[in-house]
């Protein structure tokens, strides 16, 4: 006798595979996108807050999910993950050899992804409110969110990393991103 890890049934039923829900709840949202893909489940994100500069999306903390791990429920299902900011906030890292400046690219239009891969070492990203998301194949998360604005406008120069300011600390060099749905 044949002993699988999941509910299957012969062709014709209307039966649909069952599938325990992993526990996400505890990670960050890339490693959450993993484990459901994995799972052959969905994804509905909340609202994210502010995220500050040097953030990055798939860092940012799930702190609830609907429903719970080990939730029995049938192959792509929808798990509803509750987002958390950053924690803990990255410190600035900047290049010991580099240029004086760079150049803010155009950024409006691109996937979180692709805006993510058209920016230089020179400036970290900050971004606003990330609205939620509907139910999605995990693995379309990113391309599901455009940049629809940024400040400053494309082909401002800005020092590369940031300055030191007159109290002797760093302020990074940020531009700011405005995140929608696509």
């Amino acid at each position: 006798m044949l002993i699988l890890p999941f509910a299957a049934w012969g062709c014709g039923s209307s039966r649909t595979l069952s599938v325990s829900v992993p526990p996400v709840d505890t990670t960050v949202l890339d490693m959450a996108l993993k484990r459901l893909a994995a799972a052959h489940l969905r994804v509905q994100l909340t609202s994210f807050g502010p995220l500050p500069a040097g953030y990055e999306l798939g860092n940012a903390d799930v702190g609830d999910q609907d429903p719970e791990a080990a939730t029995r429920v049938k192959a792509g299902s929808v798990v509803r993950l509750d987002m958390h900011g950053p924690n803990p906030i990255p410190s600035p890292v900047v290049a010991i050899r580099h240029p004086a400046t760079v150049t803010v690219p155009t950024l409006v239009g691109l996937t979180w992804a692709e805006a993510r891969r058209a920016v230089s070492p020179g400036y970290w990203l900050a971004i606003g409110h990330v609205p939620a998301l509907g139910p999605h194949d995990p693995n379309d998360v990113y391309s599901s969110y455009v940049d629809i604005g940024q400040s400053p406008t494309p082909g401002t120069k800005l020092p590369f990393g940031g300055v030191t300011v007159s109290d002797g600390g760093f302020r990074p060099t940020v531009v700011q991103l405005r995140i929608g749905r696509r």
